[in-house]
């Protein structure tokens, strides 16, 4: 005779962890905001609530947890073991489902290494997590305000500049053209910068001051400045950066900036003695940290999703320590724990 099932924390968070995981490789390819994404959005939170549910942090409310099961395609028994597991509260005795044991890829063919990714992504197919920094920046560029994304160097800030051009359209009051980009990388001068953001513009001569901003009459733009350390150098004017100012302070300006610096622009930019840069009081900061620990876990999950390698909890462990869970170092960690996994 069955024992019936009694709470167990543990096993409720591994099985409904492994219950997404089966689901997430289901629909691989059907979800391109990402199965995380998409769930915490039918249960009506962000994606950051819903990494609190798995990870145990916050206890996940019994409707939601109802909801979620259903979500995943999950039957009448596997909901009720998942619900006494949990410790709802709900006694029936059913053994737990085979149904959520997520089936071992097959390992007579290794993919190739889905890790080693660097630089920035354009591709939103390739670009993972950053939800809730999305989130912020475009609540932030909703009341018109500038931003300064400030992170150490391969942190992602390229990569966000690239996305927010991408899901500018799903914005409200946003279109995807109206959305500017200038790699400073390519920038020398005050004139090849005023030159390429008339260009951008379209602009078919070049303009600087009173004469782009009456150009810009009417029109609104989101600018955004990769590389805006490089504007430091002795080829830049102190002018250029005011001029920026002029276009892009205030509630009519035509321009609303987004600049990516490894520095505070107070410091990469202090124009005059005693002064703070004309940009630094104009552009709110939002930083730029490391994966957060779920999600790191979400990403190795996810990348090594159908290729025959695993890692176990002791490899992940190792990785997120030895990166700091910071996104161009994980890959270059997982990449090399990959390949010697790959050559058995």
């Amino acid at each position: 005779m069955r024992q019936p099932i009694t709470a167990d924390p543990e096993a409720f968070l591994a099985q409904l962890n492994a219950a997404v995981a089966a689901y997430r490789v289901q629909t691989q390819g059907r979800r391109p905001q990402g199965t995380k994404t998409w769930l915490a959005e039918q249960l009506g939170c962000d994606r950051t609530t819903l990494y609190k549910y798995l990870d145990g942090t916050n206890r996940i409310p019994l409707a939601s947890l109802q909801l979620l099961t259903k979500l995943l395609g999950l039957d009448e028994t596997v909901c009720n073991t998942l619900i006494v597991l949990g410790g709802y509260g709900v006694a029936v005795p059913v053994a737990p489902p085979e149904s959520l044991t997520v089936p071992a890829a097959s390992t007579t063919k290794i993919a190739p290494n889905p890790f080693g990714r660097r630089g920035r992504i354009d591709d939103p197919a390739e670009f993972f997590g950053r939800e809730e920094l999305l989130r912020q920046i475009f609540e932030e560029l909703g009341k018109g305000s500038n931003l300064s994304l400030i992170g150490p160097r391969e942190i992602g800030k390229s990569s966000l500049l690239a996305m927010i051009q991408h899901r500018s359209s799903a914005q409200p009051g946003i279109s995807s053209e109206a959305v500017l980009q200038i790699d400073m990388q390519l920038i020398h001068s005050d004139e090849d910068f005023f030159e390429a953001l008339c260009a951008e513009l379209g602009l078919t001569r070049l303009y600087r001051g009173y004469h782009l901003a009456r150009q810009l009459t009417g029109r609104r733009y989101i600018l955004c400045l990769d590389e805006i350390e490089k504007m430091r150098r002795d080829r830049f004017s102190a002018e250029v950066r005011e001029e920026l100012r002029g276009l892009s302070d205030g509630s009519t300006a035509p321009l609303t900036l987004v600049v990516a610096s490894g520095q505070p622009l107070a410091e990469l930019f202090p124009d005059k003695l005693g002064d703070t840069s004309p940009l630094a009081n104009i552009c709110h900061p939002l930083e730029v940290p490391p994966f957060k620990r779920a999600e790191a876990r979400d990403f190795l999950a996810t990348r090594l999703a159908g290729t025959g390698i695993s890692f176990d909890e002791e490899e992940i462990a190792e990785l997120l320590e030895q990166s700091g869970r910071h996104p161009a170092r994980l890959q270059q960690a997982a990449a090399a724990l990959y390949r010697q996994k790959s050559r058995g």
